[in-house]
C-alpha cells in the first residue's frame, strides 16, 4: 500500500497545480475512482484496531523529503515545499479522510503528524473535502488579495500561495487561531473597500506590501509561524484603526 500511496501523492500534485473551486469536486471524483482499490484496501486494513500505521504514516513524508533533497535553490525548496503542503492539505489527506472507516481520521493525522516532524515549522492538518469546498465558498485572502492585486501579481503567484498556506494549515491549527481568522473575515472586506474609496489606494497597499506582507512571507519561508501571526494580526489591527473600523 505504501507504493500505491506514494503513486496517488505523485498524482495529486500535478493535479493541485491547478487548484480551483470549478474543478475541485470533478477532480476528487477521478481520484477516487482511479484508486479505488487502494482506497478498498486501507478500509480493510484500518478495520483491523491492532493493525499498525506507522509504516503508512510516514511513506509519502518519506518520499517527499527524498524528492526536496534533490533541490539546491533555497527558494525552490522553499516553493516545492508550498507546492507540496498543498498537495497534503488540499486533496490528499482529504482522500484518506473519505475512506469509510472510523481509524480513516487517526490515519490522517497520523500522516500529518509525519509530515510535520520530516518537514519543522510545518503545521498541516487532516482536513475533510468538504472543508476545503467550504474554503472555497468563503475564506478570499481579502488584503493580501487586494495587495497583491494592486502590484499586478496573479492569483495563483508565490506569495498568495504561501499566504493562503499558512492561513489554511496554521491559522487552523487551534480554536484560538480560528477564531482570529473569523474575526479577520468581519472587517477584512471593509478594510479593502475602505482602502479602494481612498485617492492614494495604490500607495496604501505597497505600504502594507513592504510594512507588513513581505515580513510575513518572509518569516513563513524562515518557518517563523508565530512571529507571522503576529505581524499579520498587527497589519490588521492598525489598518482597522487607521480607517475606523471596529476590531
Amino acid at each position: 500500500m505504501e507504493k500505491q500511496l506514494i503513486a496517488l501523492y505523485k498524482d495529486i500534485k500535478e493535479i493541485s497545480e491547478r487548484l480551483n473551486r470549478s474543478t475541485y469536486p470533478d477532480d476528487i471524483k477521478r481520484l477516487k475512482k482511479r484508486y479505488a482499490d487502494l482506497f478498498v484496501s486501507l478500509r480493510s486494513y484500518l478495520d483491523d484496531p491492532d493493525a499498525p500505521l506507522d509504516s503508512l504514516n510516514y511513506c509519502v513524508a518519506e518520499f517527499a523529503a527524498q524528492e526536496m533533497g534533490q533541490i539546491q535553490s533555497k527558494r525552490k525548496r522553499e516553493m516545492a515545499r508550498v507546492d507540496n503542503n498543498m498537495a497534503m492539505v488540499s486533496y490528499f489527506l482529504p482522500l484518506i479522510r473519505e475512506i469509510e472507516s472510523l481509524r480513516a481520521k487517526e490515519l490522517a493525522q497520523g500522516m500529518a503528524d509525519a509530515w510535520n516532524e520530516t518537514f519543522p515549522g510545518n503545521h498541516i492538518s487532516g482536513m475533510t473535502v468538504e472543508e476545503i469546498k467550504g474554503g472555497f465558498r468563503s475564506s478570499p485572502c481579502f488584503i493580501t488579495t487586494a495587495v497583491c492585486r494592486s502590484l499586478d501579481k496573479a492569483d495563483n503567484c508565490y506569495e498568495l500561495t504561501l499566504l493562503r498556506m499558512f492561513r489554511d494549515t496554521y491559522m487552523t491549527g487551534c480554536k484560538e487561531r480560528i477564531d482570529a481568522v473569523k474575526e479577520y473575515y468581519r472587517i477584512a472586506p471593509q478594510i479593502v473597500e475602505r482602502i479602494d474609496s481612498c485617492p492614494d489606494s495604490q500607495e496604501v497597499y505597497a505600504s502594507v506590501w513592504e510594512q507588513y506582507l513581505k515580513p510575513c512571507i518572509r518569516l513563513i519561508e524562515e518557518g517563523q509561524s508565530a512571529e507571522c501571526e503576529a505581524v499579520y494580526s498587527d497589519m490588521v489591527q492598525c489598518l482597522a484603526s487607521r480607517f475606523c473600523i471596529e476590531a
